[in-house]
């Protein structure tokens, strides 16, 4: 018998796929750049790829592990790229509202626009994407 509450547990691995994610697109990022000869000169065509990289396997552990959902992929795999390309345009938004117009030091503004992109995302996954 499990006493935490299955959102609480949701939210903690979705946390911790989201470490994951910055992980596997930084690697695949400095592969790209420093590995790569091709790549060296186009940091944001290597880090465009790094970061589809990093949605993809996002998309896999949440759908298998965090949200354990039986959706098909085909039915969850656009509405999941969508919500993180909304996420995305929050977080730089949030970005520069916080450093330009708040006038906050950048770390304050790198933790609310990261909150506020995770609480998206966690969100819309949640109650959109991966719902039972």
């Amino acid at each position: 018998m499990n006493r935490i509450p299955v959102m609480i547990r949701q939210a903690f691995k979705f946390g911790l796929v989201g470490v994951l994610n910055t992980a596997v697109d930084w690697l695949v990022y400095f592969a790209l750049t420093h590995g790569l000869a091709y790549f060296g000169a186009n940091l944001t065509f290597a880090k465009g790829i790094s970061y589809t990289v990093g949605v993809l396997n996002s998309f896999f552990w949440n759908k298998t592990w965090t949200f354990r959902s039986s959706a098909a992929t085909r039915s969850t795999l656009l509405p999941f790229f969508i919500t993180n390309l909304v996420g995305l345009a929050i977080n730089t938004g949030l970005m520069q509202v916080c450093l330009h117009t708040l006038r906050l030091p950048e770390i304050v503004s790198l933790i609310v626009a990261t909150l506020g992109t995770l609480a998206w995302n966690f969100t819309l996954s949640k109650l959109v994407v991966f719902k039972t």
